[in-house]
Formats: structure tokens, sequence, C-alpha cells
């Protein structure tokens, strides 16, 4: 009962969390029982808890964030609020305590969109799928600098000098980092100017509100609907940002079918869309797309290296797969496909 627990404490024993818990849920420890629940790649730490069915809410996720946490704890909150007053389903913040870092918010289930899909027929993988798809229309329609002023996304919006950082950090935490490799100064020049190109041209695209992961790990299935969480990083940022977290998400393999269809669905019913013309509309998300999985991959290659959650690595093959799949796509970036295999 006393083992040790990474994360946002580093060796925060289980018998000295769930004392903290209790003073902050303001219960006697004999009333709680707390389950120590697998995080992401934040050092966050979440634990379901379960209290005396006679209390308001007997049943709920309590996240326990690392010192210094005040800003994150705000966000969260906030963001939550435009979601909420957009029309979408958050989990609902029960208690927080932004000085000592603990939420005690709804608990959504475990039925990650990631996991249901794996193991339903395909037309409610689709169902779902276009579920998420609305939702994400609904972010983007409701949720304004005019609807919204009081958002903080807008004060955190998306730049090209923070895409291309992505980028590079790619280079350095996966090319060389994971797999080992030497990039000679001639190559590195070239990832520069292909890299600039994609971090400008995404970053010219019309502005919405982005989740910023938006993927199958942060949607939860509850029957027919889905909760998103894991927010707090939320800004504006190109249109097609989500979409392309969505459908070309390292941790599901979608049909190749399916893709497509998803994203003339996106199209017909986006504002943003209907301001651009199609080959434009496969151009942008094409691009976005490239830019968004080699952040991942980046992530992916800290994570295993720096971290030692060695269990991220695996999911880098198939991210890779996917940007030379859609590197085919823009006759201008065929070049960095070459560059690309030649590391990796």
């Amino acid at each position: 009962m006393d083992k040790k627990i990474a994360g946002a404490e580093s060796g925060l024993s289980f018998v000295m969390a769930k004392k903290r818990i209790a003073e902050f849920l303001r219960v006697p420890p004999g009333e709680l029982t707390i389950r120590a629940l697998a995080g992401d790649a934040s050092l966050r730490l979440f634990f379901r808890v379960e209290l005396p069915l006679s209390r308001k809410h007997p049943r709920g996720i309590v996240m326990v964030y690392p010192p210094g946490a005040e800003e994150e704890i705000d966000l969260f909150r906030r963001i939550g609020d435009c979601l909420s007053r957009a029309g979408l389903s958050p989990p609902e913040i029960f208690r927080l305590d932004p000085e000592r870092g603990y939420i005690f918010l709804e608990d959504c289930g475990d039925d990650l969109l990631q996991e249901v899909v794996a193991g339903s027929p395909s037309a409610r993988a689709e169902d779902l799928y276009r579920e998420a798809v609305d939702q994400l229309l609904r972010m983007q329609e409701e949720i304004t600098p005019a609807s919204a002023p009081d958002c903080p996304a807008w004060e955190r919006s998306f730049t090209g000098e923070k895409f291309k950082s992505e980028l590079d950090f790619f280079l350095e935490e996966t090319i060389s980092g994971y797999y080992g490799k030497r990039i000679t100064p001639a190559d590195r020049d070239s990832f520069q100017r292909f890299f600039l190109s994609i971090a400008e041209e995404a970053a010219s695209q019309p502005r919405v509100f982005c989740h910023r992961d938006y993927h199958s790990r942060n949607l939860l299935v509850r029957g027919e609907k889905l909760r998103v969480v894991d927010f707090q990083d939320g800004r504006g940022g190109p249109y097609t940002y989500d979409l392309a977290s969505l459908l070309n998400d390292p941790y599901v393999e979608l049909p190749a079918e399916l893709k497509p269809r998803l994203r003339r669905y996106y199209f017909s019913r986006s504002a943003a869309g209907r301001d651009k013309k199609l080959l434009q509309f496969k151009k942008d998300f094409a691009i976005m797309t490239v830019q968004r999985l080699l952040k991942a991959a980046g992530t992916f290659g800290y994570m295993s290296v720096r971290a030692g959650k060695n269990d991220y690595a695996v999911y880098l093959p198939r991210t890779l797969k996917t940007v030379e799949e859609v590197l085919t796509e823009v006759p201008e970036l065929n070049s960095l496909r070459s560059l690309l295999r030649k590391y990796i």
C-alpha cells in the first residue's frame, strides 16, 4: 500500500497521496477509497476516488498537479467554462485548490474512443467519429473572439515560430535522440527550409479555437455521447489543426476509406472550409497533418529517451508512415519525404 507513485510529486507514496486527497476533500481518510489511474505525457497524477453515498459527489477523479501549476489549473477551469457554454460536455469541476494543485471533477469513465472503436463494427466507429467532428465544429463556431472574448485561447495563439520550434524538437529528440542519427550540415539546412515553409503555411490558415490535443485518447465514450478532456492547452490556431489530430491520430488506425469521408463531412459543414476551394482545403489539411504528426513524433522520441516511457515508441512507425503517405499529396514537399527516409 505504500508503493511510490511517479508523477506530480516524485516519491509520493500511496498512503501520503490518500492522506492529502482526504484533506483536500475534507473527509476522514477512513471514508475515502482511492485508486491510481494511468497518466499521460504530463507530470499530473490521476486518482479515481469513492466517498460515502451520503456525500454530494460520492465518486470522481482527483487530478494532482506538480507544484507551481496555479496558472495551468486556472486555464483548465476557464477553457472548460468556454466548452460548456459552447454546448460541449467537459467534466464538471466539483472542487479545486490551485495553490495545492488539486482538482476534484466528474468521473467520465474509462471508455476511451481509442479503445471503443478498436472493438466496434465499422458503422459504429464512423458514427462516433462523426460525432467527434460535430463537436469539433461546435468548438470552432461557438468559441470565437466575438462570442467568447474572455477565452484564454486567444491570448495563447499558435504562431509560425511555435510550429517551427516543434519541428526542430522532432529533429533533436527523435532523429538525433531516439534514432541516434547525426544530421549532416547540408541536410540540416534542407530540413530547416522545409520546416520553415510548413510552419509559415500552417500559421497562415484561417484561425479558430483549437483544443490542441483533439484525438482518441482525449475523447471518452459515455453511451452515444462523447466527453472531451485534457483541454487546458486550448488556443487559437489553424482551422485544420484539430481535424488533422483527430483523423491522423497516431493511436488509432482508421480504415483508409473512412478518413476522406470524414474530411468531406467536415468540409461540407465548416464555415472556414466553405471559404476555401476543396483542393486548397486538402492542401491545408495535409500541411497541418505533417506538422502535427512530426510534433507528435518529437514527443514520442522525447518520452522514450528522456522520460523513460518506452510505451510511446510503439506509435512512432505508424506516425512516420502516415507522414510519408501525406507528403505524397503535397508536390513541393516530396523531397522532404526522401530526406526523412534517409534518417529513419
